[in-house]
């Protein structure tokens, strides 16, 4: 089919320290998708023993960590039907974690056996509109009549593991905006890319994203790769500007408390 069904992950207390690691180290990260990079409760929660043992299953036994991603989708906000680009040109399994305000208010839905036609659907823009869910089925029907169209919607803390290339959707109808972690597997043996544009053809950066590995020894590694260790989130330290407010503030506070009439003066 594509996909797994979705199983519980995370604990909510869990999820909520993911939301906070995740926000602390997205400035810091070099790119998007680079939350792994840091050891954080991001990178704990896509070095989970049975998430590790899932997707080696499903890969091999070398795999990598290429992509940890926070997403927030607004209320009202559809992601429209796509494939993932770097899916379509290279092995990878999506790891898609709810967070906070998933379920019935925010969901994502696939199409059953779409990663098998070899194209995604973004390949028929123009022409087709990727918001119409009736016109996505129509399209789905001509390679597969008895593909269905899966809606998940999620507890907090479940996890739906799915390929990249299966032909997928969310939306946020309720009123609170989604949260939810994207972690993004290969074998260790691809090389993974930046993405820099996801048309058709999809662009790509020369740079290469830091991966982790996160199972085997590394044998089959492509020595394209670059290898990272999560290394110590960095303490953000106030700039300048931000010091001098504070010493100007806490200055006035000092003498409207001891000095009533400096004002005056």
């Amino acid at each position: 089919m594509g996909f797994l069904e979705p199983f519980p992950l995370l604990s909510a207390t869990e999820c909520d320290r993911v939301i906070r690691d995740a926000r602390a180290s997205a400035m810091a990260a070099s790119w998007l998708k680079g939350l792994h990079e840091f050891d954080t409760a991001c990178t704990q929660a896509a070095l989970t023993p049975a998430l590790v043992t899932l997707v080696s299953e499903l890969l091999g036994d070398d795999v990598i960590l290429w992509s940890t991603q926070l997403i927030d989708q607004s209320h009202g906000v559809r992601h429209r039907w796509h494939s993932d680009a770097e899916a379509m040109t290279w092995p990878t399994v999506d790891v898609w974690i709810g967070l906070r305000n998933v379920g019935s208010n925010s969901f994502l839905s696939v199409l059953e056996r779409s990663h098998l036609w070899g194209l995604a659907p973004q390949e028929f823009t123009p022409t087709l509109d990727l918001l119409d869910d009736d016109a996505v089925r129509r399209a789905a029907l001509e390679f597969d009549p008895e593909s269905s169209r899966r809606d998940f919607p999620m507890e907090v803390g479940e996890v739906l593991v799915f390929d990249g290339r299966l032909w997928h959707a969310s939306q946020t109808p309720g009123p609170d905006r989604r949260t939810a972690l994207l972690l993004q597997y290969s074998p260790a043996r691809a090389v993974p890319r930046v993405l820099k544009n996801a048309g058709s053809p999809p662009e790509w950066e020369q740079r290469r994203p830091g991966c982790v590995l996160v199972a085997g020894d590394g044998s089959t590694l492509d020595a394209s790769n670059l290898l990272i260790r999560p290394r110590r989130l960095p303490r953000r330290r106030p700039g300048r500007r931000l010091l001098r407010l504070a010493r100007r503030v806490a200055s006035g506070l000092y003498r409207s408390a001891f000095q009533p009439g400096w004002r005056n003066r």
